[in-house]
């Protein structure tokens, strides 16, 4: 599930998370064998990206030194792949199964480094301050950077490090020259969308707004405020100070839970510029996008469906980027 694509200008990597159980239908369906949590295990596929078959796979054993607590639920979860100057190939993901001084089972975000098997022989948990006792599922790395950087709240542009919330001027990604380049067209893409995203937020400005109406999409009606969104791919960069991801957001339907995702892009601050429309990435159901790679005007997506397929999809930047529109920023 929730397979996480990446490439580096030469390889397309991608992350697989497997799991003892699904949600078959919206509906928790598990193994025989399975206990009260979850056990997750991890592997990366090497594929060639013009038929999707995979080249070469590797189990991703876990090789860290840290100590693990008696919890129920084991293993990294929904690993995000992304490189760095500072530590090359790594991963971020969801653990509940490492010993903590303060004890306790919840969520916490931990940086992953691996070997030239991509074991995982480095973990450090990024602990403290007032999100070390929240549930942390969804940190959004930024690709190809200097340093790791991590957009911890879309709609608030809220930034870590692997140290901790970043302020100030530390609180912007360092640019870097490594990693596929968005080619000229796609640049004036960008601006062409901004250029438009901020000529309809001024014209929106000045119409007085329709009191109690909701904007509809499709078969998602009601749509939730972007603060609902959460989030997803990681961020890859497609301008001088743009950066471009897919994020998702949950309503209940008929008491399921029903997915979707936007596409948003926003800059080295992690403040957010535009959005699409809410999509559908899957017909109905649990849908979660955890991976993005660009390739010149080739964009492809890797998702998850019910917690039990991986997909890939692909589209074009020009096309993603004609979608983007303005969005309400919080105050």
């Amino acid at each position: 599930m929730n397979p996480s694509i990446h490439f580096d200008g030469e390889t397309w990597r991608c992350v697989l998370r497997c799991c003892d159980y699904c949600m078959r239908g919206g509906v928790t369906v598990r193994s025989r064998k399975a206990g009260g949590g979850v056990r997750t295990k991890n592997a990366l596929v090497i594929f060639d990206p013009n038929r999707w078959r995979p080249i070469e796979i590797y189990k991703m054993r876990e090789r860290d030194d840290l100590a693990r607590s008696q919890s129920d639920n084991v293993g990294y979860e929904d690993i995000r792949i992304f490189r760095t100057e500072w530590g090359g190939l790594q991963g971020i993901a969801a653990s509940q199964h490492l010993r903590r001084r303060s004890g306790g089972l919840l969520s916490e975000q931990v940086l992953l480094s691996f070997d030239d098997r991509y074991d995982i022989v480095e973990a450090q948990p990024i602990r403290g301050g007032f999100w070390s006792d929240l549930p942390q599922k969804n940190w959004v790395p930024f690709d190809c950077c200097v340093d790791p950087r991590f957009l911890y709240s879309i709609v608030r542009g809220t930034l870590f490090n692997e140290r901790g919330e970043l302020h100030a001027s530390d609180a912007r990604v360092r640019l870097s020259r490594m990693g596929p380049v968005s080619t000229a067209g796609s640049e004036k893409d960008v601006r062409r969308a901004l250029e438009r995203a901020h000529e309809c937020e001024e014209d929106r400005a000045r119409r007085k707004p329709e009191h109690g109406r909701q904007p509809s999409f499709g078969n998602v009606d009601p749509v939730p405020g972007y603060d609902a969104l959460r989030g997803g791919t990681q961020l890859v960069r497609v301008g001088d100070d743009a950066w471009l991801g897919i994020g998702h957001a949950m309503k209940f339907v008929d008491k399921l839970k029903y997915y979707f995702h936007v596409w948003y892009l926003v800059d080295s601050r992690g403040v957010m510029q535009s959005a699409s429309p809410p999509m559908k990435l899957a017909p109905n159901g649990i849908e979660f996008a955890a991976g993005i790679a660009l390739d010149g005007e080739r964009v492809v997506v890797s998702f998850g469906v019910d917690d039990m397929e991986a997909k890939i999809g692909e589209t074009r930047l020009s096309a993603v980027m004609e979608m983007l529109k303005p969005i309400a920023r919080p105050s």
